[in-house]
């Protein structure tokens, strides 16, 4: 049986730092094993938020937001009406525009980008 949905809440609600990388870490090993299957995650913390295909933000029991992580993030004015936090990358973008590496999510481009 091969199951078409995960549905995943809030999977790593109050595990600590080691723990939310192990459940992350799964989740991608099981996009690449099965990737036909539609993984929806349920979350509160933007840092797992970026990560996924898409995104959907409720306000009040509405959609207030469905499309991707970067369109979402890119627009800090709509992700502070929504009471959302900016992930790390998104907060170095918005202090340091002209820095930005091409690969937004590489840490160490980021690194060698401030320490010039």
């Amino acid at each position: 049986m091969e199951p078409k949905v995960l549905l995943l809440d809030e999977a790593t609600a109050m595990l600590d730092p080691q723990g939310k990388k192990e459940i992350r870490d799964l989740i991608l090993s099981i996009r690449k094993q099965y990737p036909s299957l539609t993984i929806l995650a349920i979350t509160h913390d933007v840092e797992e938020a970026v990560l996924a295909d898409q995104i959907m933000v409720l306000k009040e029991g509405n959609i207030a937001f469905h499309g991707l992580p970067d369109t979402l993030f890119r627009n800090v004015t709509l992700v502070k009406s929504l009471k959302l936090s900016l992930p790390f990358v998104y907060q170095l973008l918005e202090a340091f525009p002209k820095l930005a590496p091409k690969a937004l999510f590489d840490l160490d481009a980021w690194a060698d980008a401030l320490c010039r």
